[in-house]
C-alpha cells in the first residue's frame, strides 16, 4: 500500500500555447510513500496538470500527447485536462514553458 503527499502546490491561469485555449494550471510535487520502517521508500515526482476551461475537440490523431480525452459519439475526441508527470521540477518547468503561457500563479 502507498501513501502520496503534495507540497508547494500553484494554482494559476494559463492558455494552452498550440490550441490558445485557456484554463487552470496547477502545479504540485508529489512524494510517493511505500512500506514502512527500514524498508520505506521514497519518490518523488513534479507534476503539471492543466485543465481546459472548454473542452479542446478534435480528431482522435490530433490529440495532445499527456491528454486525457473522452471520445464523442460522432468519433471525435474531447480533451479536458494535459497532466505531465516528471522526475525533475526542471524538466516541468521546461514542459510548462513550451506548452502553456502562464497568465498568473498563486501558491497555496
Amino acid at each position: 500500500m502507498s501513501k502520496e503527499e503534495y507540497s508547494n502546490q500553484t494554482i494559476g491561469t494559463a492558455m494552452h500555447i498550440d490550441s490558445a485555449q485557456s484554463g487552470e494550471l496547477m502545479q504540485q510535487k508529489r512524494i510517493t510513500i511505500r512500506g514502512k520502517g527500514e524498508k520505506e521508500s521514497r519518490k518523488e515526482t513534479y507534476d503539471a496538470i492543466f485543465t481546459f476551461n472548454d473542452s479542446l475537440i478534435c480528431s482522435e490523431q490530433e490529440i495532445p500527447l499527456r491528454g486525457g480525452y473522452f471520445l464523442t459519439d460522432d468519433g471525435q475526441a474531447e480533451v479536458t485536462q494535459l497532466i505531465g508527470r516528471f522526475n525533475t521540477k526542471s524538466e516541468r518547468e521546461i514542459w510548462v514553458t513550451q506548452t502553456f503561457e502562464v497568465t498568473n500563479a498563486v501558491g497555496t
